[in-house]
């Protein structure tokens, strides 16, 4: 439909460890509770529930600018956990060559949707017709879901 973007997405939220440990809680707030503090990427927004976690104890996040900065935190064991997206995260510890001292937990946040957005003013109504149609054509041959499923330690439908 022109004047609209056909991508559409969902945003899995992953805590991250350290892989040498072993943070055996069945929540966040149980793991806020035993002393545990969470990295977050400031002005991120990851939902309704750290929210009112933060909220009630913000002693329990510790914020950065970069979601690197989260990393060597873990590494340095200056928080037991960081918050990522399951894609973002995968590409940066590939990338830094951290994927094996740092895993993914088994909590996460429940996924939600991941909206494009693009501005009137840097995209004609032609060009967002191809991008339309180009992100089709990906879905449709199924290599969208093959380049998604190289960056995620998780998969999508979890």
């Amino acid at each position: 439909m022109p004047g609209s973007l056909s991508l559409t997405g969902k945003n899995n939220l992953v805590l991250y460890t350290r892989s040498d440990t072993n943070l055996d809680f069945a929540d966040i707030p149980s793991l806020l509770a035993a002393g545990h503090k969470i990295g977050l990427v400031s002005d991120y927004y990851y939902g309704e529930e750290i929210d009112a976690l933060y909220g009630s104890t913000p002693q329990a996040f510790v914020s950065a600018q970069i979601a690197e900065l989260n990393l060597a935190r873990l590494l340095d064991e200056e928080i037991s956990a960081a918050l990522e997206d399951s894609y973002v995260a995968t590409a940066m510890l590939r990338r830094k060559g951290l994927d094996r001292e740092i895993t993914a937990h088994s909590l996460r946040l429940p996924a939600s949707d991941v909206h494009l957005m693009l501005s009137k003013a840097s995209i004609s109504e032609a060009q967002l017709i191809e991008l339309n149609s180009a992100i089709n054509r990906l879905k449709h041959n199924g290599r969208l879901a093959l380049v998604l499923q190289q960056y995620s330690a998780v998969s999508p439908a979890e």
